[in-house]
Parts: structure tokens; C-alpha cells; sequence
């Protein structure tokens, strides 16, 4: 989503109301392309600029972010020019998204000096600013223009900033005439500023023509009559910005101020993404081991088919014995009567023409017993290899699941216990500041009012399964399908059906098969589930199921009563 020119307005409006007057505390720089003023004004606020090609913004923000141990030279630079500064003004040329920030300070000497923060906000010519406020003459920015990226407009230390040129007009100085409503939309984009394609069709849907369109658009700015809003589509897909999406016949939620909206939704986004980029990376982790597993499992069982043949060894060794003081020294095979067959057929045994025929007896008893050792190895290996990639398997769907970054982050550090996985050298030693908080499962309250609880990961499994449920309470999971291990507190108490559908549909939604249809999952009392010595975490087996088939369905999950994962 583009946060256009008249969004900006509110936002700016709505900061001329708060932070005018302010004392510039410090300046922060998280990322590359972001920094934070904190700003006193009778209370604190934390004014966030973000120069990145797809989530350019500024708005206030109640959210934090971890800063790097070293500022970087940009930020350095705002808190020599800008901290300890008053904000005097802030304004926005028409509905351009450009937002100039005036700060008044002092230099070096005492003498008071004003400097201006410029945010310019058009996708990937995005960009922070410093310059001085009486000649504009910048002192530096977050991304430099030399000419040869630019030929129209250079940003660099000591240049003139101009205003990025643009061949559209001003909104609130435009004459109000008739135009063809057939293809308004397009003509408001590309007639003024600050309008968005989604605003413009907005618009259009609610006003229908161009002068009430004009019209409505003047009187929002001026007597601030923004609805700031989050409009949400059924697949989920969200968009922020001063009114209610109505045309796209979605749910909205209005919030108090357009920064609070702009915030939220924003918050929201990079958790989304935060979350995509960890379930990524850790699934292509899994993916790599679980691959090598799978590819070793092949051949162990080209192995172990070899080493069946042991049976044969033996029959061709036993028939050589049988027939021994008939067999001619220096031969390469000998025909016998196979006596283990029901019609005791003639039979073709190939020999070693080098060795004589006790020791060819003894060379067939000796690969007899090499296959069996080996067949019983393999069997071992094939066994404890098949659980392994079931155990990775069930990695793969506790990820898919995951809603938080610190539920992957919890499933990563099970990998690296578990001695799957070793992070690089660089991340060695360094911890997770939440690593050691206690991690709490999901919590539902179903529509009966028992409590639901659904494991985040494997150590998780095993500790609400094991140690933390009652042994009458009612546990389920996915049957024969990587997942959550789910339990009801019942507590031996007769189950409402409704309940157990509501959790049978959270152990199939938390389970590789959450895309699928009648989705068998089997319940049982927790005293009739047990752990094998030496299985992997999460790995039990059970007794006296039944069996319950549901479809996973997001929205008949029950009421979240979740702590987000972690204790207070």
C-alpha cells in the first residue's frame, strides 16, 4: 500500500497538533533507510521516517526497534545538527508527499540556528533529507543523487534542494469545471497530487462527479474530517489511509488518529513479513537435512535389499554340502537338486574355479553370516532414520503453523539441540533475548468454555502432553500426520461434541495436512499416550483412540485466550 498525499495531510495535521513546540531528545537510526526522533512535548513521542522503496511512511509510533551498537554516519549527523532542537514547524506543500520539519538549535558557538528534515515519500525515489532552513542547502541525506543517477534533480551535501518536479496541480486551487465522468478516476490521478488510484476510485464511488468530488476533498482537509481506517478484504489484504475503503465492499476498522492507523497497520505488515522470511529460512534448513535423511534412506534400503539375500547364501551352501564328495575340484559351477523346493528342481550354483570346494562351501557360509550382520544393522539404521525424517517432517508442519517469529525461533533452537543444525560462527555465543523466557502453548477457550491448549513445537509437545496435562484430560492429534499435539482440560469431564470438534479442527489446522479435506484426527485420555525411550521431542505413541474427521478452517477455530507465547 502507497500512502498518498492526502494521507500525509492527516498525518501532518494531526502532527502539527502534538509535536509542535517539542524538544528533539535524540535521533535513532535502526535501519539503513529509517530513522526515529524521540520528542518531548508534555509526554513522549516517537516520531518514525522510513525512506524504503516499499514501506516508505512517517508517522508516530508506539512501537520499538533495536538500534545498532555503532550509529550509523547519517545519525551521527542528526544528532549534531538536530538533538536538543525545538520542533517550530512542520508543513506540506499542497498535497505533494513531501514533509518538511523545521527544528530550531544551536551551533557550535551558541547561536541559535534553524535546520529543516525533509521526507520525501514517492516509492523508490524515496528519501531523508537534512538541510538548512534559511537557503535549503543540504548538509546531507540518507540516499545521495550524483548526477549520474539523476540528471534532473542532484541530492547532494552542499547542492540547493528543489521540490521533485511533477506536471500536476494543486487540488485546493482548482477551478471547479465540468469533466467527462466516463474515465474520472484516471483523470484525478493523473490531474492532482496526492491522490492514489484506490483513493481516486473512492472517491469517484462515493461523490460520482468531479465538482463534489472537488468539493468533498477541500472540505476533509479543511475542517480535518478524516476517517482513518484499516479496510480489510477476505483474503486478508489490507489497506490504511484516511477514509474507509468502501468500494472494495470490505470490513474497515476506523481508528482515533491516522498515526495510530498507520502504525498499526504497518506494525502488522512487517510482522507478516518478518514471519514469511523466518519460516523461509528455517524451512529451507529442514528441507536440506531432511533431503540428505531421505537420500541416505534410499540407499540404506538398496542395502538392505542385498543383504536379504542371505537366506540364499545359506540354501546354496547347505546343497554344496549335501552334494560336497560329488563336486570336481577347479570347476566355475555344479548342478544340484535343490531339497528346499516342494518339486525339488535341478539347480545351476556358480563356484570360484580357484578355490576348491570346501572352501567354496566355507566362502558361501561366510557371506551368509556377513548378510545377516548386515541385515540387521540396516534394519537398526533404516528404522532410526525413518523416525528422523518423521521428526523433521513434523518440523516442516510446526513451521508452516507458526504465527509468531518466536515460534519459528523456538523450533530453530529445538534444531540446534537436537544437533541437526549449527548456526554460523558469527551467531555463535550470541542469545536470543527471549530465548529464556518461558513459552507458553497456545490457549482457546472453546464455545463450552473448556481450555484448549495447542503446543508451539516439539519441547513443547512433549512438555504440555508429559508433564503439564492432567492424565484425564482429553489429548488429540493428527492421525499419522506431522503436528500439534493438542490438549483438552477436561479433566475426565463428559466433552460437549462442540468442543471436540473445536479441537479436533485446531489439531488438523496445526498439522501438515491444515490445507486438506476430512482430515482424521484420533483422541485419547493423556494417560494412554507415551514416549518410546530415546525418541525425538514431540514423538509419542498412544492407545484406545478414536477417530474424528474435520476440515481445518480458520474461522471455526475457537476464541483465543493466547499470552502471545511468552509469560509477562
Amino acid at each position: 500500500m502507497a500512502i498518498d498525499g492526502l494521507s500525509l495531510k492527516s498525518v501532518v495535521s494531526e502532527l502539527q497538533q502534538t509535536i509542535i513546540g517539542g524538544k528533539l531528545q535524540k535521533s535513532y537510526q535502526p535501519q539503513k533507510d529509517e530513522i526515529i526522533l524521540q520528542i518531548y512535548n508534555k509526554k513522549n513521542y516517537r516520531l518514525l521516517i522510513n525512506c524504503n522503496a516499499e514501506n516508505y511512511r512517517l508517522h508516530l509510533t508506539s512501537h520499538t526497534s533495536p538500534n545498532p551498537l555503532q550509529a550509523p554516519l547519517f545519525c551521527m549527523l542528526l544528532r549534531k545538527h538536530l538533538d536538543n532542537g525545538r520542533i517550530i514547524k512542520i508543513e506540506q506543500p499542497d498535497l505533494e508527499r513531501v514533509v518538511k520539519i523545521y527544528i530550531s538549535s544551536r551551533d557550535e558557538l551558541g547561536n541559535p540556528i534553524e535546520k529543516v528534515l525533509i521526507a520525501e515519500l514517492m516509492g523508490k525515489h524515496s528519501n531523508i533529507i537534512l538541510a538548512h532552513a534559511a537557503n535549503h542547502k543540504i548538509i546531507d541525506a540518507v540516499k545521495r543523487v550524483p548526477y549520474g543517477v539523476s540528471s534532473v534533480r542532484q541530492i547532494l551535501p552542499g547542492f540547493s534542494y528543489q521540490l521533485p518536479p511533477t506536471t500536476k496541480s494543486s487540488i485546493f486551487e482548482h477551478e471547479i469545471i465540468d469533466l467527462p465522468d466516463n474515465d474520472l478516476e484516471t483523470t484525478l490521478v493523473k490531474t492532482f497530487t496526492g491522490i492514489s488510484p484506490l483513493m481516486a476510485r473512492e472517491l469517484v464511488f462515493r461523490k460520482h462527479t468531479y465538482p463534489n468530488i472537488i468539493r468533498y476533498v477541500t472540505e476533509m482537509v479543511a475542517n480535518c474530517d478524516y476517517q482513518p481506517s484499516i479496510t480489510t478484504s477476505e483474503s486478508g489484504k489490507q489497506w490504511c489511509g484516511v477514509l474507509p475503503y468502501t468500494h472494495l465492499s470490505a470490513k474497515y476498522k476506523q481508528f482515533a488518529s491516522i498515526n495510530e492507523a498507520l502504525d498499526h497497520y504497518f506494525m502488522n505488515k512487517n510482522m507478516a513479513k518478518n514471519l514469511r522470511n523466518a519460516k523461509q529460512g528455517l524451512t529451507k534448513i529442514i528441507n536440506k537435512v531432511l533431503t540428505k535423511n531421505k537420500r541416505t534412506l534410499s540407499k540404506q534400503q538398496k542395502e538392505l535389499s542385498a543383504a536379504q539375500k542371505a537366506d540364499r547364501y545359506k540354501r546354496n551352501a547347505d546343497l554344496i554340502k549335501a552334494n560336497l564328495y560329488q563336486i570336481k575340484p577347479n570347476v566355475d559351477q555344479v548342478t544340484v537338486v535343490d531339497y528346499y523346493h516342494p518339486e525339488m528342481p535341478r539347480i545351476t550354483i556358480k563356484l570360484d574355479p580357484q578355490l576348491s570346494p570346501s572352501k567354496n562351501l566355507t566362502t558361501l557360509y561366510k557371506k551368509y553370516e556377513k548378510a545377516l550382520r548386515a541385515q540387521e544393522n540396516l534394519e537398526k539404521r533404516i528404522d532410526k532414520n525413518s523416525k528422523e525424517i518423521t521428526y523433521l517432517e513434523s518440523l516442516l508442519a510446526l513451521v508452516d503453523t507458526s504465527l509468531q517469529v518466536s515460534d519459528v525461533d523456538q523450533i530453530k533452537e529445538e534444531l540446534i539441540e537436537e544437533g541437526y543444525y549449527q548456526p554460523p560462527k558469527s551467531l555463535k555465543g550470541r542469545k536470543n533475548p527471549k530465548q529464556n523466557q518461558e513459552s507458553w502453548p497456545r490457549r482457546y477457550i472453546s464455545a463450552d468454555n473448556f481450555i484448549i491448549e495447542v503446543g508451539r513445537n516439539n519441547r513443547q509437545n512433549d512438555h504440555l502432553t508429559l508433564k503439564k496435562a492432567d492424565k484425564e484430560d482429553c489429548w488429540l492429534h493428527a492421525k499419522d500426520i506431522p503436528g500439534a499435539h493438542v490438549v483438552i482440560r477436561n479433566k475426565g469431564a463428559k466433552l460437549p461434541d462442540t468442543t471436540l470438534l473445536q479441537a479436533a479442527n485446531l489439531a488438523a489446522y496445526f498439522s501438515k495436512a491444515s490445507k486438506s479435506a476430512n482430515v482424521p484426527v484420533d483422541y485419547t485420555t493423556v494417560k494412554r499416550v507415551f514416549k518410546q525411550r530415546g525418541a525425538h521431542p514431540g514423538q509419542v505413541l498412544y492407545t484406545h483412540q478414536k477417530t474424528i474427521y474435520v476440515t481445518p478452517d480458520a474461522s471455526l477455530l475457537p476464541e483465543s485466550a493466547d499470552r502471545d507465547g511468552l509469560t509477562s
